[in-house]
Formats: structure tokens, sequence, C-alpha cells
């Protein structure tokens, strides 16, 4: 449930649906945590090389060009 839908679940017996509302939030929450590890991963890789480079002891002088691959 959320700000936009007020509606309140409920079972036959009138009791609320905590179930259906436990199993939103974790499926919202993994959807939200796939998204993340996809970012994560199909980051751009050339950023990511440059930093492991100049943090790595075989860092490339400063202004020296990458070597072709």
């Amino acid at each position: 449930m959320n700000t936009n839908n007020t509606e309140i679940r409920r079972r036959a017996d009138g009791s609320i649906d905590i179930t259906h509302y436990v199993e939103h939030c974790h499926h919202q929450r993994s959807l939200a945590a796939h998204r993340t590890i996809g970012r994560t991963f199909n980051a751009p890789r050339a950023p990511i090389r440059q930093l492991t480079l100049r943090w790595s002891n075989r860092a490339l002088p400063r202004g020296a060009a990458l070597p072709a691959e």
C-alpha cells in the first residue's frame, strides 16, 4: 500500500491480508536489488579500468597514454 492506493486488502473473514503486503514488499525490494546490481555491473568499463590502473602498483605515469588493447 502506498499514498496513491489507500485500499486495504482483506480476507474473506474481514482480517487484513498481511501475507499479501509482505510478499509485495519482498517482490519490490528484490526488483530494486536486481536493478542496482544490473546498473553496477553494466557501468562503463573504461573509467573502472582507468581507476584500477591508477590504484594498482603498475599504474601508468601521470599523463601517459593508455596501452592499446
